[in-house]
């Protein structure tokens, strides 16, 4: 028994005596006595370290940076590839691409008939008749009937319930020759087109203010002219032995 205390006891000594040393180096660092502690190798093998780190934060940081770039422009290619692809295609095809909206006016197609149609309504109109319901818009060729030196007859044409033309037919002498003559008047803002006014549509000479051809038919002037007044298509047919009655006629009616 006395053995084993006097075992114990050198173990607690040497613990004491350990402890006793670590305390005096301890308070010999703090109190700056000797023995002196070299810490300058510590302090630049810290500074390296966190020289280290530094680079490789910044390293890291770098490669973050391009990182996030590099998605940006995948996004932003990701989005727009597919708007280029359908240029592209659209192009290639010969098609535009189609407008944003459907509201775009589109012009009425031109219906043709024949002045003796099946669907066609012919009704002869007197002059008075003409007045009131064309009288403002067709001004001049109504005073054209109201003239005591001219005779003059209106034949309006339907098709179906639309108002399409409106001819007049006129006869009058003018320095003794006799001027015959037949104006047509669209009155369907181009809707309608008959089909015995075709030929109107190919006339070879021109002023300022119409078209025309002159041709003979039996030792007389034979003319063909057409003009638009107020929004409104007119096609002339006149006849006479005398030459300059078209152009009078044209100076009335414009």
């Amino acid at each position: 028994m006395r053995d084993k205390r006097r075992g114990n006891n050198v173990i607690i000594m040497k613990d004491m005596k350990r402890d006793e040393f670590i305390e005096e180096k301890i308070d010999s660092y703090i109190e700056g006595t000797q023995p002196a502690v070299d810490l300058s190798r510590a302090r630049r093998a810290l500074t390296e370290g966190r020289g280290r780190r530094s680079a490789k934060r910044r390293t890291w940081i770098a490669l973050a940076s391009a990182c996030a770039s590099l998605l940006l422009v995948a996004v932003v290619l990701f989005g727009v590839m597919p708007l280029f692809r359908a240029q592209s295609m659209a192009g290639d095809s010969g098609e535009g691409v189609p407008p944003a909206s459907s509201d775009v006016p589109q012009e009425p197609e031109t219906v043709r008939f024949s002045l003796t149609g099946e669907n066609v309504h012919a009704e002869r109109l007197g002059v008075n008749a003409v007045v009131r319901e064309y009288g403002g818009r067709l001004k001049n060729l109504t005073e054209l009937g109201l003239l005591d030196w001219v005779f003059a007859e209106y034949t309006l044409y339907t098709v179906g319930e639309e108002k399409a033309l409106l001819e007049t037919t006129v006869l009058y002498s003018s320095h003794g020759r006799r001027v015959d003559a037949i104006v047509y008047t669209d009155l369907s803002e181009g809707k309608y087109l008959a089909e015995e006014l075709e030929k109107y549509r190919d006339l070879s000479l021109k002023t300022a203010t119409y078209m025309y051809e002159k041709t003979f038919l039996n030792g007389e002037y034979v003319y063909l002219g057409s003009f638009v007044s107020s929004g409104a298509e007119y096609c002339v047919s006149l006849q006479s032995s005398y030459e300059g009655a078209f152009y009078e006629l044209m100076e009335i009616i414009r």
